[in-house]
């Protein structure tokens, strides 16, 4: 079978007479373990029950569907979509152009540098950790944690036992909906130059704990059991709800615009 990894110079020579669209390619189905070259272009979705790497400044020009687990290495590129069953998804300074998913076992690692244009989400008892940018929404929905030090323009959302902790920014809500504790923290250990969580409307609907030492750009609010602490580094703009039998504790120092409110 003809090979679908193209070496960019041969690229150059193929699509000046006339290279078919990658669209128009059949899907290919590989069995083992397979690496994309550094600085090669495959052509069409690529479809693997084993490992993957893209190379260093490789491209998957189509989507990456694949049973293991996926390594993007530095400044690769996948156009459309990366989907894992049984593995987990590491991408290391590389772009993804739509959307990220994960089942089964596994986890998924966006790292510093690395970008997901569309929705990341894990869907079982694996970790969810943003370091880079990630375009859409995020979401983790089994007992992994979900853990954001980059940026997520979208929501955060964590459905199973997990927690969430938050030293980045998400732009939209965060919520967490079974019995994780959210943090929306300041202080990184370690790091003199300390970064600060920043998120949309903050909520907690199970018996877990809301916890803000970072800024809030919306109201807090805790739905089940759990309480709600308030540093005394917080900056919420909104209200802090306790729509439970839950306490709250708000430290001298702490910035709140709207009103403290317990309403069981």
């Amino acid at each position: 079978m003809t090979s679908r990894i193209l070496a960019s110079a041969a690229c150059a020579a193929l699509l000046a007479v006339g290279l078919p669209a990658a669209a128009n390619a059949a899907p290919a189905v590989h069995h083992g373990d397979f690496t994309v070259p550094k600085g090669t272009t495959y052509v069409g979705d690529l479809r693997v029950f084993g490992d993957v790497v893209v190379g260093a400044g490789a491209t998957v020009s189509g989507n990456l569907i694949v049973t293991g687990d996926v390594t993007l290495s530095a400044g690769s590129v996948v156009t459309r979509t990366v989907r894992v069953t049984d593995g987990t998804i590491t991408i290391a300074r590389a772009t993804v152009l739509e959307d990220v998913r994960q089942t089964g076992a596994g986890g998924v690692a966006i790292y510093q540098g690395a970008e997901v244009r569309g929705d990341v989400s894990e869907l079982d008892a694996g970790n969810l950790s943003v370091n880079g940018d990630v375009g859409g929404a995020v979401a983790e929905a089994g007992a992994g944690a979900l853990t954001v030090r980059g940026t997520v323009d979208d929501s955060a959302k964590e459905q199973g036992a997990g927690n969430v902790l938050i030293l980045g920014t998400v732009r939209g809500r965060v919520a967490e909906y079974d019995g994780g504790n959210v943090y929306v923290d300041r202080y990184v250990k370690g790091r003199t130059a300390a970064p600060t969580g920043t998120t949309g409307d903050v909520l907690e609907h199970d018996l877990g704990a809301l916890v803000i030492h970072g800024r809030v750009n919306g109201t807090a609010r805790e739905l089940g059991g759990g309480s709600i602490g308030v540093g005394r580094t917080a900056v919420i703009t909104g209200n802090v709800v306790e729509s439970e039998d839950g306490d709250i504790v708000v430290a001298t120092g702490a910035m709140i615009s709207g009103t403290v409110l317990a309403t069981p």
